[in-house]
């Protein structure tokens, strides 16, 4: 049973018959990284590199990284005559975008220049734009430099939820948990550290939901 990133990734990579070499020069890193990995000594993974080796794999992401989804993206026959299987085309890409971008962000149709976009790893809708985290609010979960992936076409989320919102008199949008206690919302910090004036902030008609997490990758 394959129950963490390194017993997927070696899973997977046997299966293909491939060695860590023949795994680590098309993703573009080094057989050491790869053998870290699958060692267990990196338990995070930068996004690119979990594309990049997913591809390479030609495996689900989002299976790779957390064991959620399925481990086949694409069940096609192998054309006569190919080495492999063509991988599945990217269905969407999200841009990266700051924080003060985010405050006031609406879903667009044309795409940004000189912005980095990457694979959006679970279905999301067109506008859907990634973050990278600051700050350590939201630690030991979310830590400062991972991504997460934010649905604007998801505003009313449930209890629990993460989430993208703009406050009052904010230049930038922040990251919290939603809380929906006796009928009122507060905005959660999860870090245990925080005192209780800054881990909750309620919040009514000064507070503009951007949009929900509906993924989140860690670096490495």
């Amino acid at each position: 049973m394959t129950n963490t990133l390194a017993e997927r990734l070696i899973s997977r990579r046997k299966k293909l018959g491939l060695t860590q070499d023949q795994l680590a020069k098309p993703a573009k890193m080094t057989r050491v990284t790869v053998s870290n990995i699958e060692l267990g000594n990196s338990t995070n993974i930068r996004a690119e590199s979990l594309f990049a080796i997913a591809k390479v794999l030609k495996c689900n992401p989002e299976w790779l990284l957390s064991g959620k989804g399925p481990e086949e993206l694409d069940s096609s026959p192998q054309l006569s005559g190919d080495n492999f299987t063509p991988g599945p085309e990217v269905e969407q890409k999200c841009p990266i975008i700051n924080w003060v971008q985010a405050g006031s962000w609406t879903q667009i149709d044309e795409p940004f220049d000189n912005v980095e976009y990457l694979p959006a790893p679970v279905k999301c809708s067109p506008g859907t734009f990634i973050l990278r985290i600051k700050g350590d609010s939201m630690e030991p979960r979310f830590e400062e430099g991972d991504l997460i992936y934010v649905d604007p076409a998801k505003v009313d989320p449930e209890h629990s939820k993460y989430v993208v919102a703009m406050l009052e008199d904010s230049h930038e949008a922040t990251f919290k948990q939603l809380q929906l206690i006796d009928g009122k919302k507060y905005l959660k910090a999860l870090n245990p550290d925080y005192p209780p004036e800054m881990k909750f902030i309620k919040i009514n008609g000064n507070c503009r939901i951007v949009g929900t997490v509906v993924s989140h990758v860690k670096p490495i």
